[in-house]
């Protein structure tokens, strides 16, 4: 269910013409780390000690 939740709103945001972020994080070793590894969480602030490695903007341009 999870999964048709987050197509559902990246549909909403495309025909609203919202640009989406996707990033790859290096998260802890840990149990939170795990877990965090495991969510799609809609958020703007990194957790401390995580990393950064990839960064990617989506949007959805009409070319006619």
């Amino acid at each position: 269910m999870q999964d048709e939740n987050f197509r559902k709103l990246m549909l909403l945001l495309w025909q609203n013409n919202v640009p989406v972020s996707i990033e790859v994080l290096l998260c802890s070793d840990c149990r939170l780390g795990a877990q965090k590894a495991r969510s799609v969480e809609f958020s703007t602030i990194p957790e401390p000690g995580s990393i950064l490695l990839e960064q990617w903007t989506v949007s959805v341009q009409n070319v006619k």
